[in-house]
């Protein structure tokens, strides 16, 4: 490769630098924890684009100076390279790279980044001469690969190899275009233009030991001499002008002597230098003076060598040395590596400091310096003369130096944690003074600043204010006052700076103060918010003042202020600084000031600096721990200038030395590439399907892509290799609207999105550690192709398209016209119909508040006929049918009226939370003998005993009649109906199916619709197409929703159809106004209260019981109680004891059991109770006819209507809802107990007792038909006995007698009489018998008895009742 002497000159400028203060060269690592492959580096090359191409012992590697791309044999791969052991690496110049490696020489191909195996040679060196020839070095010979025919040709010595064989190590180039080669154990010479080898020269050739070394490099310097390095011998130096040749070994007894006699690699790096890669270190070698310089490495060290055994040396063309070792990777030198020195503390052999945090810095004459640390002690640093001391101060804390000060005989003050020193510099002798005071802060000693005027001394503390101390040790004391304003700023003093005309600044925690020493008060600028000009920060960390006298202030978060006639003019970072907490301020010799920040140090140069300070006159340049320094953070007042320009900055890690006019910067402008392609944030891969890349990104000058990939982003790398991290960057997208160049520092990628189809230009510069900006660009052609919506072959067809349009609009334009009128009369039409149904609609409601009165007044008079004309069946039987068609009339019409009431959005949920699993038993069990009548199967399946949930009962209840008495109604006998309640994803689902007869799918998605009524097989004539409508809009109304899947029945199977109910469960969807706040449910009993009453009401009861009471001829009556919750159990039970023989029932079967043994007078049942429910208990005592007179009242937490499904009735006498009020139930009772005695009195007193014309309930029907029809048959009998009759209807005489006696107030003897004398009286009414046969053929002996006896039941003698008879038939 080409040298450039300038880069190698200050290479070794650099090294002489070093030198002078003993200080090795300073190298930057690359090892595997980089990214390496490996740290075997065998050879390095940087090819014409300015990448590193490394060869290791496991694989290729590409760097950009960010990340390594690595290259590898992989086995399935024949693209890949042959084998991952890289020897040696050549670029020709058509820039083909070529690699040779342990098995063959492959050849890169760019574009895809993939490689041809051209041998299989093991390749150990290449060469690529000036003549265009590809020469390789292999165990095999010399070769050389023919470009034109594309073969590899042999060549072979013909003399002897001194039996090493053909292996080739080396080849090398002269200035005579001839090729040196090292071949098996000898050394040749080779003209490649008559390809053939050639004698050696008389001084190389006689020189066997020289032949037989086993030459591993070879170079020629800048004179033309030959350099040999020998694996055993050292290093050779031919000078072909004479013909002799030297030999230069290593010397145990000189230092500076070659290291050891394994050279493996040499490099002319200057003219007069030659760099040795050594198997122990690197050797640098004076031509002039013929001594060596070595360099090894030190594990103390991290800037040292990384491994001592050297196998290749390559200078980039930025003039960076790049040094390849056997197990320790790269190492890298470059020109502007060693620009900062570096004093740390003490490691091994290595001379440094005593403790590594410095805290200052104090020049101690001819180059030497004192540096204070922060627990180590003072040092004394002369670097020239290689003396490194350090002092223990007389300090009780941890020997810690705050401040140091120089006085007039170079004595030295140490301002350290306890207080006060003094070291004679003369003598060696340190004596401490005491600063503390009385007061109350014993402990704080530390003094962070010190400033000596004349004879005395100032004294910066920690809390204690400013003192000054005279020359016979006097101290006086300025502390701040706050209500003083001359007074100092505060108390904690950071630093001091004498000012020129003899006053003092004082910089502290709080503000900035100068001291008038002729006045003595003190002037304070602190920070004002409102003020511009005022002090950016109170707490000031550094004073300075410039060849100019200017005073620069450092401040913690400020920046850097300048102060001018009294007001501050900052810079921050802002205008540049890295970070604006400035520790230290200096200034170098031309004029330019250095900061020391907490992220590294900054110059500042001014180009014309007027006031007020603008951005464009001023100019940073920041350095970080990348560029050498100690670290990143400083320490405030360890700062120092040296005698010589050299500047001084201590920090957390040591002291950074450097002289500012000597600092290289780094003019090689750099090649931008573009390094990756992303679409979509997703890597594109070369030559596949869809895959815009043909080749390597880095290949591509034109880029085309479909309307769905424009979301690209773009790598790249500034291939400079000097702190690459502080590389910078600017890109520009050109045809991307008004899109300019975007500096964005250290960025490397670009990212654009949803690009427009069109064509672009993606352009990026770049600018090296420096910043020197490189103004070659790399461009890349971007196109985006338009979708296919875009395309020209697809605006022809919208051309096409809006022809075709255009045309039908003019040809359809008069049948549109006439088209629109049409719709408009239809829709003039739909309005009026659509008018006229919501008049329909509020005339039905109008009709239906006004039907409601009358119809209202309709059955009460029913209800009071039918209790006016108990006993007779015939009119019973036609108030019955009145009534129950009243009551379904009424239900409709309330039913309309509340779906007026919700269509106008007037009906309000008042939801309360409750057990929908219990809600719905309690629904199911009114339904159950409905179903069982119809011989359906009704059941309810919950996943569980208890689901809570907010709704409203009452609307609730109307969906499920509506659901329910639709299945039943709809169902088959045989069929099923089944209701499931469950939990769905945080919802309460509820579910009605049934097996009927379905819905037909032509009617299934109008079902919820109004006044939509199918009725395709005459099941439903009387239905109205509200239920379904109003049901849905209740559900709606709880925030829920209702479906319906149905399917129809068939000639072979049946139907089904499924309503399904979604309610959220919770209340956090109802507002409060849809919420009860004070629900009482019916198993609460504080919700039965006993209301108030009027007094007429009241009277009215009261008349009522006493008539019952005065009536019954026993002592008490019997109250039977069937209930499950015992608080309302006892709570009945307690009002009634007073009047009644209570019994008490916990469940259905416990009081059928008490019934029948009791017979009780009168029965009050829960419905909805463990085992047997109260409407199972109902229908088992009517159904019995020992207890089917028996009155019962139903508690129920439903409305009694539900219970009344289609005409078809429970039985049971009364109901009431729970929870109920005490007084009113009270009323249901005596009422019902009323009506028994004046059912009795009318048997008692009707002329005809006929079984037939007696309204009760079907088993005392046939009971009482039965009974009479024996009595007949036996009537003429005289022995006719209650015992003969009970065993006739199947009773004992105690419960027939509790039976007759409650259906006709009358004995079992009295009844049989009853019937005997009613039968004399119609045969005595035909006046065919005299009164003695009849008597006789009732079944009277005794005639006496049966006059007295007729007479006291007609009134009059049977003569008398018979005369009468006739003079009725006259």
């Amino acid at each position: 490769m080409c040298i450039t002497f300038r880069g190698a000159f200050l290479t070794l400028m650099t090294l002489i630098a070093q030198a002078s203060f003993g200080q090795d060269p300073s190298f930057k690592r690359l090892t595997i924890n980089d990214g390496l492959s490996q740290n075997t580096a065998f050879c390095i090359l940087q090819d014409k684009t300015g990448f590193i191409w490394i060869g290791t012992e496991d694989g290729l590697n590409k760097y950009d100076g960010y990340d390594f791309t690595i290259y590898k044999h992989e086995n399935n791969d024949k693209k890949s390279l042959s084998n991952s052991q890289i020897n040696a690496l050549c670029e020709d110049r058509a820039e083909n790279l070529w690699i040779g490696t342990s098995k063959g020489l492959n050849l890169l191909d760019r574009d895809t980044e993939s490689f041809n195996t051209l041998s299989n040679d093991f390749i150990t060196s290449l060469l690529y001469d000036s003549r265009g020839n590809l020469w390789m070095g292999t165990f095999d010979g010399l070769k050389r690969y023919d470009y034109q025919n594309k073969k590899i040709i042999s060549y072979k010595p013909a003399g002897n190899n001194f039996n090493g064989g053909n292996k080739v190590q080396t080849i090398f180039e002269d200035k005579n275009s001839m090729l040196w080669i090292s071949i098996g154990n000898d050394l040749k010479c080779f003209d490649p233009v008559v390809k053939r080898f050639l004698s050696l020269p008389e001084g190389i050739k006689n020189n066997i030991t020289l032949r037989k070394s086993n030459v591993r490099t070879i170079k020629q310097d800048f004179y033309g001499n030959y350099w040999f390095g020998t694996e055993s011998s050292g290093l050779y130096k031919f000078n072909p002008q004479n013909s002799t040749l030297i030999n230069y070994r290593h010397n145990v007894n000189d230092s500076n002597s070659l290291p050891v006699n394994v050279v493996r690699v040499l490099f002319p790096a200057a003219r007069d230098e030659l760099w040795i890669g050594t198997r122990d270190g690197l050797s640098i070698m004076n031509l002039q003076t013929e001594r060596f310089v070595n360099y090894r490495y030190n594990p103390y060290d991290p800037k040292t060598l990384s491994h001592n055994s050297i196998r290749d040396i390559v200078k980039d063309r930025a003039g960076n040395i790049w040094i390849g070792t056997y197990a320790g990777g790269l190492n890298i030198l470059s020109s502007g590596s060693n620009n900062f020195s570096y004093i740390g503390e003490q490691a091994g052999r290595k001379p440094g400091l005593s403790h590594r945090v410095v805290s200052s810095i104090l020049k101690a004459g001819k180059g030497a310096f004192w540096i204070g640390t922060e627990g180590g002690g003072l040092n004394y640093v002369d670097r020239k003369r290689g003396i490194y001391n350090s002092y223990v101060i007389n300090s009780k804390q941890q020997n810690i130096v705050k401040s140091l000060a120089k006085d007039e005989n170079h004595g030295l003050w140490i301002g350290n944690y306890d207080g006060l020193g003094y070291l004679n510099t003369s003598s060696g002798q340190f004596t401490n003074y005491e600063i503390a005071e009385n007061d109350a802060k014993p402990e704080n000693k530390q003094v962070y600043a010190l400033a000596v005027d004349g004879d005395g001394l100032w004294l910066g503390t920690d809390g204690r204010g400013l003192k000054y101390r005279d020359k016979n040790g006097r101290i006086t004391t300025y502390t701040n006052n706050p209500e003083n304003k001359q007074s100092v700023s505060g108390n904690i003093i950071i630093t001091l700076l004498k000012a020129p005309d003899g006053n003092l600044w004082i910089g502290t925690e709080t503000g900035l103060s100068l001291f008038d020493k002729r006045k003595n008060t003190f002037k304070q600028f602190v920070n004002r918010p409102e003020d511009p000009y005022s002090l950016s920060h109170n707490t000031v960390l550094a004073l300075f003042s410039d060849h100019k006298k200017r005073l620069w202030i450092g401040t913690e978060g400020g920046g850097l202020n300048l102060y001018d006639k009294g007001k501050f003019y900052a810079i921050t970072n802002k205008s540049g600084l890295a970070n604006s907490v400035i520790h230290g301020i200096r200034e170098d010799r031309a004029g330019n000031l250095w900061l020391s920040t907490n992220k590294g140090l900054s110059r500042i140069r001014f180009n014309n600096l007027a006031l007020p300070i603008k951005p464009e006159m001023v100019e940073v340049m920041n350095y970080t721990v990348a560029d050498g320094l100690q670290s990143n953070q400083f320490a405030s007042g360890a700062a120092e200038t040296g005698d010589d320009g050299e500047l001084l900055f201590g920090g957390i890690n040591g002291v950074t030395t450097f002289f500012p006019e000597k600092i290289v910067r780094n003019s090689f402008k750099p090649k931008v590439v573009i390094t990756d392609f992303l679409i979509k944030n997703n890597p594109v891969p070369i030559n596949t399907k869809h895959s815009p890349l043909k080749k390597t990104i880095g290949e591509t000058d034109q880029l085309t892509l479909t309307h769905d990939q424009a979301f690209i982003t773009f790598k790249f790398a500034a291939l400079n290799f000097v702190n690459p991290e502080k590389n910078q960057y600017a890109y520009k997208l050109d045809g991307f609207y008004d899109d300019d160049w975007h500096f964005v520092g250290n960025q490397r990628t670009a990212t654009y999105t949803n690009l427009d189809a069109g064509k672009y230009t993606f352009m990026i510069k770049a600018a090296n550690n420096d910043g020197i900006w490189n103004n070659e660009i790399r461009k890349l052609q971007i196109t985006v192709l338009p979708p296919w919506w875009e395309t020209w072959w697809a605006y022809l067809i919208y051309a096409t398209v809006i022809g075709l349009l255009l045309y039908a609009f003019y040809y359809y334009s008069v049948k549109t016209a006439k088209l629109k009128n049409d719709l408009a009369f239809e829709h003039q039409s739909h309005e009026k119909d659509q008018e006229l149904a919501q008049r329909k609609l509020s005339f039905f409601t109008n009709i239906s508040h006004e039907i409601k009165t009358p119809l209202t007044l309709i059955l009460a008079p029913i209800d009071k006929l039918l209790g006016l004309n108990e006993g007779n069946n015939k009119i019973q039987n036609q108030l019955m049918l009145m009534q129950r068609n009243g009551e379904r009339l009424l239900r409709l019409i309330n039913q309309l009226l509340d779906f007026r009431k919700f269509e106008s959005g007037s009906m309000q949920l008042q939801s309360a939370e409750g057990n929908v699993v219990r809600f719905m038993k309690e629904i199911l069990i009114a339904f159950e003998p409905y179903a069982s009548h119809r011989r359906i199967r009704l059941k309810l399946i919950a996943e569980q005993q208890s689901i809570r949930a907010w709704f409203d009962r009452d609307k609730l209840e109307k969906v499920m009649y509506n659901l329910l008495s639709n299945s039943l109604k709809f169902t088959a006998e045989g069929g099923q109906v089944l209701v499931r309640v469950r939990t769905d994803e945080g919802k309460l689902l509820i579910q009605v199916e049934d097996d009927g007869i379905g819905i037909s799918p032509q009617h299934i998605h109008k079902i919820f619709e109004q006044f939509n009524h199918f009725d395709d097989d005459n099941a439903n004539t009387n239905g109205t197409g509200i239920g379904l409508a109003f049901s849905k809009g209740l559900i709606e109304l709880h925030h829920g929703s209702i479906t319906v899947q149905s399917t129809m029945a068939g000639p072979q199977q049946k139907g089904m159809t499924l309503f399904s109910i979604l309610l959220p469960l919770g209340n956090a969807h109802l507002s409060p106004e849809e919420m009860i706040s004070n629900y009482k449910n019916s198993e609460n009993i504080a919700g039965y209260k006993e209301a108030e009453v009027p007094a007429a009401s009241r009277q009215a009861i009261e008349r009522r019981k006493q008539h019952v009471l005065n009536a019954i001829d026993k002592e008490r009556l019997i109250l039977l109680i069937v209930e499950d919750n015992p608080d309302v159990r006892q709570f009945i039970a307690g009002h009634f004891e007073t009047e009644f023989e209570i019994h008490q029932a916990e469940n259905g079967n416990k009081g059928l059991e008490l019934a029948t043994e009791l017979i009780p007078d009168i029965i009050i049942s829960d419905v909805m109770m463990p085992g047997m429910d109260g409407i199972a208990l109902c229908s088992n005592i009517k159904s019995d006819t020992r207890t089917s007179h028996i009155p019962i009242i139903l508690l129920t937490a439903r409305t009694p209507l539900i219970y009344k499904i289609e005409g078809y009735e429970t039985g049971a006498d009364d109901y009431i809802t729970k929870p109920f009020n005490l007084n009113m139930l009270e009323a249901r009772v005596w009422n019902l107990l009323d009506s028994r005695l004046k059912l009795r009195e009318r048997y008692r007193k009707e002329i005809s007792l006929q079984p037939k014309n007696v309204a009760i309930t079907s088993p005392d029907e046939k009971f009482l038909e039965k009974a009479m029809a024996y009595i007949e048959q036996n009537i003429s009998e005289p022995s006719l006995s209650v015992e003969e009759l009970g065993k006739e209807v199947g009773m004992s005489r105690v419960t027939l007698y509790r039976k007759i006696k409650a259906l006709t107030d009358q004995t079992a003897i009295e009844f049989i009489r009853s019937i005997r004398l009613k039968r004399a009286a119609q045969l005595l009414e035909q006046n065919k018998l005299n009164v003695n046969e009849v008597a006789y053929m009732v079944g009277f002996q005794d005639i006496d008895y049966f006059r007295r006896c007729f007479k006291e039941q007609f009134g009059y003698t049977p003569k008398e009742y018979a005369s009468q008879a006739i003079e009725k038939d006259k």
